[in-house]
């Protein structure tokens, strides 16, 4: 047995209760039932020191960061704890890269595929190449028995959450126009500059843009490439989107984001559901309910995909997605995928597969055993161990009815409320609880 500790950021902090990514949770449940020490750690509210303390009083035997988050350069010092950087995004969304170039021998990197290795020899080229390891793609969801009451679904963030870009040019145009000495710049010029370098950053994501544009950090405190990504995103989401209001589409986002739409498309805001879909079981819930369900286009993602397609493709819904020649490759000894390039392919065939019944069908039961044989995390630990030599609990085989928890019952996670994430807080005032008991908090 081995004691875990996974580190990541959630993306539900609009919820009652922060939880992890989907991703990380079945990760977090998969290494749990084979018998090791799991402990969720979300570091949302939670300073780094705070972090760091609660480590060195507890040492883990590994510590698996989504994205490099909570890991220190005193962590990294004071202890031979492996650290694995697991990159859930792109290069620019990693957080201290400074740390993975000082201390390169340190961590080992997993990717989920060749997409991410590439960038991220680019970004640090003297990284220990034997320190990279492809983990690939994963769902710890099941498909399970619900009335589909949903025709078409999508589940994940539209982008529209991120206003630096917007706000850049706010600010700059009355920087401008209310103290033109103290700001000689030609507003539709910075324009210009920013729309060229959006259209490169759209034909070429894997290339950091240079960032020219004026006062950009000291306006938006955000990262340029961020921005750049999530803009596009946003983009590329809606106009699909908006092609799909009139059959059916359920959409489940971020609240914030979901308001905003009201203001210029009444149609795409009918299609949204307040309702939570934020943990595992949630997406578990609502992706078995669905015929359909979507995956979008990401402007960081060439060949790769989301965490959320193999959930799709382990559920009872139909996965309708962009074309990925990742997804081709994956599915090609099961079943061939349909997959669209426009928001007018993407209502033509949803359209015939929710007229078709068997052939939806089929793609159900090819994409099921695709996953049951190849993403399933039980094989991608045992991978792991055998790459690194670092002991976890492991499975005595791989089964596709190997035991299954719904719920995190073995789980600890740690999270703090942002009013006790401050130097004046003690480490008793963090929130260490079991996540069954959480559940049974909000229930």
């Amino acid at each position: 047995m081995a004691k875990i500790y996974l580190i990541s950021k959630s993306n539900t902090s609009f919820a009652r209760r922060l939880s992890p990514d989907g991703f990380v949770q079945g990760f977090a449940n998969a290494l749990s039932r084979l018998g090791n020490e799991v402990t969720c750690i979300i570091t949302n509210n939670l300073p780094d020191w705070l972090v760091k303390d609660y480590i060195l009083s507890h040492t883990p035997n590994l510590i698996i960061s989504f994205n490099n988050q909570g890991v220190s350069e005193e962590l990294l010092r004071k202890t031979d704890i492996p650290f694995f950087l697991f990159c859930s995004d792109n290069i620019p969304f990693i957080r201290c890269p400074h740390l993975v170039s000082s201390f390169p021998t340190r961590y080992f990197v997993l990717h989920h595929s060749s997409e991410t290795l590439s960038q991220f020899c680019q970004a640090f080229p003297d990284f220990p190449s034997e320190h990279h390891i492809v983990f690939g793609h994963a769902s710890d969801l099941r498909a399970r028995k619900y009335e589909q009451d949903i025709s078409v679904s999508f589940i994940g963030s539209m982008g529209n959450w991120d206003k630096s870009s917007v706000r850049y040019f706010q600010k700059m145009s009355e920087k401008v126009i209310k103290a033109p000495q103290l700001y000689p710049y030609d507003i539709n010029e910075l324009k210009e500059q920013y729309l060229q370098k959006l259209d490169e950053f759209i034909q070429n994501p894997l290339t950091p843009p240079i960032n020219n544009l004026p006062l950009w950090e000291k306006i938006t405190n955000t990262n340029f490439s961020q921005s750049l990504t999530l803009t596009a995103t946003c983009q590329k989401r809606f106009e699909i989107l908006n092609q799909l209001t009139d059959i059916g589409l359920k959409i489940f986002s971020y609240p914030e984001g979901m308001a905003d739409v009201l203001s210029y498309s009444k149609e795409l805001f009918k299609c949204y559901d307040f309702s939570l879909s934020v943990t595992l079981e949630d997406s578990e819930k609502n992706f078995n309910r669905s015929k359909i369900s979507l995956n979008l286009p990401h402007a960081q993602a060439i060949t790769g995909f989301s965490w959320r397609v193999c959930d799709i493709l382990a559920s009872n819904a139909c996965l309708v997605s962009d074309k990925r020649k990742d997804l081709e490759e994956l599915m090609k000894p099961y079943i061939k995928l349909p997959m669209y390039e426009t928001a007018a392919e993407a209502k033509e065939l949803i359209k015939k597969l929710l007229k078709d019944d068997v052939w939806r069908q089929d793609i159900v039961s090819a994409s099921q055993k695709m996953i049951d044989e190849n993403c399933r995390f039980e094989r991608k630990i045992m991978d792991i161990q055998n790459v690194t030599g670092i002991k976890m609990a492991l499975p005595q085989a791989i089964s596709p009815d190997i035991q299954y928890l719904s719920s995190d019952t073995f789980i600890n996670m740690i999270s703090a409320k942002p009013k006790r994430a401050d130097r004046g807080g003690v480490l008793a005032k963090v929130e260490i609880q079991n996540m069954e008991t959480l559940r049974q908090e909000a229930a």
